[in-house]
């Protein structure tokens, strides 16, 4: 479902999916048609199946690192389902990350919104519980995203992230500065995961709501930023209103 809900209008190698962190949008660096197929044959998942070969036939990810595990994973048993029997709204409650969109064609409109901790929920108390160990599971390829937004309308990206940053900023990924500053972690080459769970750190999506014609989506931010900006609330409303109507409230 992740890599479903996150795939672009018109999806094609320059543009293939909306990302957050460390990831590229034009194209798949290690795939992903095989693992697609591996969870499409696992999971009896029918659109994964049809992603998988869309993205083939479209030249998606083609990379010489996987492309060989096409013809290990693939069932031919399984009969695709294309994407446009899947619901507009997708919420993914451990990473806090929302997908929203007008429809399933290529002239679509679409809206990504993440407001969740470094790598999720569940990896934040895994680290909590295990803090002081050496656990490490590429926190550093966190961005100091909370609550950024993306938008992609009729083929072609009106709010986007940078994508593969280096060094990290919060001022790259459409999120507010505080009094000057940005949300802990960011300034250096690999995101400071450490900095984020030393000061308990912590946001989430607290609503989501859809509706045939709109979509309203709440993300608090908390603490995430620095105690010396003087924070001390930051919800960030989105109102999508189909196809093309978007309402941003930053209340602070």
């Amino acid at each position: 479902n992740f890599i479903t809900h996150s795939t672009l209008p018109g999806f094609h190698a320059g543009n293939c999916v909306m990302s957050f962190g460390d990831s590229h949008r034009q194209y798949a660096s290690h795939g992903p048609t095989h693992i697609l197929y591996r969870l499409a044959a696992e999971y009896r998942n029918r659109h994964a199946q049809w992603l998988a070969n869309e993205m083939e036939r479209r030249g998606v990810g083609r990379d010489a690192f996987c492309t060989w595990a096409n013809l290990l994973w693939y069932d031919e048993t399984l009969e695709p389902a294309p994407l446009s029997s899947l619901p507009l709204f997708w919420r993914c409650n451990d990473i806090g990350w929302i997908t929203a969109r007008s429809g399933w064609d290529d002239d679509a409109v679409m809206v990504g919104f993440k407001c969740g901790p470094m790598h999720g929920h569940k990896a934040q108390r895994y680290y909590d519980a295990n803090r002081g160990a050496a656990h490490e599971i590429g926190g550093g390829h966190g961005h100091p995203d909370v609550n950024s937004f993306q938008i992609f309308a009729y083929g072609k990206w009106l709010a986007i992230d940078p994508g593969y940053e280096s060094p990290k900023w919060t001022r790259t990924h459409n999120c507010v500065l505080v009094n000057g500053r940005g949300q802990i972690g960011e300034g250096q080459t690999w995101f400071d995961r450490d900095a984020v769970l030393e000061t308990d750190a912590a946001s989430e999506v607290i609503q989501a709501e859809h509706g045939a014609a709109w979509d309203y989506i709440v993300g608090d931010a908390r603490n995430i930023y620095p105690a010396a900006t003087g924070l001390k609330k930051y919800h960030r409303h989105l109102l999508y209103m189909r196809p093309d109507f978007f309402v941003m409230v930053d209340e602070f």
